[in-house]
């Protein structure tokens, strides 16, 4: 078992009225070492972290050698996810459901301040903000919001 997060891409493209896009293919980040809670590897950045940028160049671990398929590697659309996890029997389309809600539940928590942003604005007319969301499921398969990123990287 490899620690994973998914990155979702979400648009507000008016605030008043609130009007949100989930762009429904983000991505799948996978840390490229196995995870393991034994203190000694608590420095191992790989094991605990899946940012792309710290783990493309340990891809060696994570592929079993020659025997890459469409699912090896650290970094997967979530359309690959799905697919893998419709095929290990999981209902996907239940997981996206939840996460769709607590995007709204997240979005709605920062409403507040985002109005308050929008009314320093001269114009409405052409404003949008572009935020990532990362997300984690539990062992449940409970999604739950690690952090908002409000300049996310788009890789």
């Amino acid at each position: 078992g490899h620690k994973f997060d998914m990155r979702l891409y979400v648009l507000v493209t008016s605030v008043d009225p609130l009007m949100v896009y989930i762009y429904g293919d983000g991505l799948a980040r996978f840390a490229t070492e196995p995870y393991s809670t034994d203190s000694l590897d608590i420095r191992n950045n790989c094991i605990h972290l899946t940012n792309a940028t710290i783990n493309k160049e340990n891809n060696e671990s994570y592929l079993d050698g020659d025997q890459e398929d469409a699912f090896s590697g650290f970094l997967w659309t979530l359309s690959m996810l799905k697919e893998y996890l419709n095929m290990a029997g999981v209902d996907w389309d239940n997981i996206w459901s939840q996460i769709q809600d607590i995007v709204r539940k997240t979005i709605i928590l920062g409403y507040r301040s985002m109005r308050m942003e929008g009314e320093e604005l001269k114009s409405s007319y052409n404003c949008y903000k572009l935020l990532g969301l990362d997300i984690m499921l539990d062992s449940n398969l409970k999604p739950w919001v690690l952090e908002v990123n409000t300049d996310p990287r788009l890789c």
